[in-house]
């Protein structure tokens, strides 16, 4: 019934399931998969412009109710895509510790210390709460990988990566960037 929902389109079923993974009554409520048929109706009636395709990627940041926090998440998941953006054919693994490194480095500026607080407010208390988030909402990957080879049975030798799940999810980071751009500045 929810791949039905979801139009059978691969990432819808994939935030769709994410979001059920996190949060078991999501299944239970017609609401949310009504929310979801609507979201791929309007993705069909609708030529897949640039503005649609925001507009929707949009509505996976709504998960975070509270307007700052969901700015500031927003910000966090727009640098990962404009800093590890190689190219358009390649979606590369990126440590963990680093891109939290960037992340807490940007809350940092003047200009977003507030939304840090907000962030704090709403339970996103360290940039691990983001990386947590950002997987169950779908948008990004993690995964383990070892950082010797030789060492393979310690799992103090693994490091968690994260990658940006799919090609439109870069762009929308691009375009999140471009947006709030004169913010950082």
């Amino acid at each position: 019934k929810l791949v039905r929902k979801c139009g059978f389109l691969p990432l819808a079923i994939r935030i769709a399931a994410k979001m059920a993974r996190a949060h078991p009554d999501f299944l239970r409520s017609e609401n949310d998969l009504e929310s979801i048929t609507s979201t791929i109706k309007t993705v069909k009636d609708v030529s897949a412009s640039n503005e649609t395709i925001i507009h929707i990627l949009n509505r996976s940041f709504s998960f975070v109710t509270d307007t700052d926090a969901s700015f500031a998440v927003k910000i966090c998941f727009a640098a990962m895509a404009v800093v590890f953006h190689r190219d358009d054919r390649v979606r590369p693994w990126i440590s963990k510790n680093i891109v939290e490194v960037l992340w807490s480095k940007l809350l940092e500026l003047d200009k977003l210390r507030p939304h840090l607080n907000k962030l704090r407010e709403y339970r996103l208390v360290n940039m691990a709460d983001i990386s947590r988030l950002l997987n169950i909402m779908g948008l990004v990957d993690n995964r383990q990988a070892l950082k010797n080879e030789n060492e393979e049975s310690k799992d103090q030798n693994k490091s968690i990566q994260l990658q940006i799940h799919h090609d439109l999810l870069w762009e929308y980071g691009k375009e999140v960037a471009v947006q709030y751009a004169s913010i950082i500045k």
